[in-house]
């Protein structure tokens, strides 16, 4: 019982979220996340993008007019 409880505390902490990008996109590992970037599709990058872009303008790194802007922007691209 006791080698469950520790493969059960490895799991655990192999699956602990150690950060975030854009507040969206959740990593356990510094592996994933250069396995994610090297590995990106186009879908991927553009979900980024936009990801990037709304968390900007969630703390408030735009004025009204550029977030309109950025907004009709993504809004011609998809």
């Amino acid at each position: 019982m006791e080698n469950t409880d520790f493969e059960e505390k490895i799991t655990k902490k192999d699956n602990e979220i150690i950060g975030s990008l854009f507040d969206s996109i959740d990593y356990t590992s510094k592996e994933q996340i250069n396995t994610f970037i090297d590995d990106m599709t186009e879908e991927q990058a553009l979900y980024c993008i936009k990801q990037a872009i709304n968390s900007c303008h969630n703390r408030g790194a735009f004025n009204l007019i550029e977030s309109e802007v950025i907004s009709k922007s993504l809004r011609k691209l998809f």
